[in-house]
């Protein structure tokens, strides 16, 4: 078996990593497997993975990626939110699928309220798509209104995380309170970070046992930025260990929607940064009210 996979990959983020994982997982052994990367950033994978399958990282928008689709026995997409505004889901594969006769499978799929897909859009995704699973019930709303195309829903795969996360453990990661997870330098005001001192505060944790975790090296700015003003730490760790942390921490205050889900699946109290509606409608799909940070 022949699987070809692309979505956000090769930016080292955690949450396509945790979908990296889940539709590698789900390849029967010895599967012969291509990841399609979009960024420079190799993905890392798990042991086990590695073990099994026989895997490739190849470069988008190269006449290798179109020859592991044309080869490909079986063309899977772990596109998070990759419909909106304009967006229409990675369509130079669905281009290329459509060339070499390929259907397209799409996993743990986000729409956002502000999809607007053009009519020759619209057109590629009808003619791809195999099969459509999203992450939560709006999403599936909206590509049946945008694309007239039916779905799935299946939770977010994040929360999968917090049964499996024990094969992920490292017992190095200690003296961790409250984990912070930022993307968006704005969200991260002056009086939100008065309130992440009053939660250290009342719960006893000293600046040190403050974290804050990037979910990616983009990432790695911004939460330097907020670990100084705080007086915490960084951790910039792989996919794996950001799960040993968020099993280590008390608290999570999450903008990162992956950070965020896999701290609720591990019984965490979670305090939400919201960037985008994706953070309340995954969470509340999944039966988890949203403590947004005020």
């Amino acid at each position: 078996m022949r699987v070809v996979v692309f979505g956000y990959l090769g930016f080292q983020n955690f949450g396509d990593s945790l979908l990296l994982d889940a539709v590698l997982r789900n390849c029967a052994d010895g599967s012969v497997v291509d990841v399609i990367q979009s960024g420079s950033l190799d993905e890392v994978m798990s042991h086990d993975n590695q073990r099994r399958l026989k895997l490739t990282l190849r470069r988008a928008r190269t006449f290798e990626h179109f020859i592991a689709i044309l080869r490909a026995d079986r063309v899977e997409c772990i596109g998070g939110t990759c419909f909106h505004g304009r967006h229409s889901g990675f369509v130079l594969n669905q281009i290329m699928a459509a060339m070499t006769l390929k259907k397209i499978t799409w996993n743990n799929v986000g729409f956002e309220s502000d999809y607007r897909p053009t009519k020759w859009q619209r057109t590629v995704f009808r003619i791809t798509c195999k099969k459509l699973t999203v992450r939560d019930p709006a999403s599936a709303e909206i590509a049946m209104r945008t694309l007239g195309v039916e779905s799935d829903t299946k939770l977010d795969v994040g929360f999968e995380y917090g049964t499996l996360s024990t094969l992920f453990e490292e017992p190095t990661l200690k003296n961790i309170g409250i984990v912070l997870s930022p993307r968006t330098e704005t969200n991260w005001r002056s009086d939100h970070l008065d309130v992440i001192r009053k939660l250290a505060f009342d719960h006893g944790f000293q600046p040190p046992e403050i974290v804050v975790l990037p979910a990616g090296p983009k990432d790695s700015r911004l939460s330097a930025k907020i670990a100084e003003d705080l007086g915490g730490r960084v951790l910039e760790l792989d996919w794996m260990g950001q799960i040993a942390a968020l099993k280590s921490a008390k608290i999570v205050v999450a903008e990162r929607l992956h950070h965020h889900v896999v701290a609720a699946a591990l019984g965490k109290q979670v305090f939400s940064v919201p960037y985008m509606e994706k953070n309340r409608t995954v969470l509340n799909a999944a039966g988890y009210s949203v403590q947004v940070l005020e």
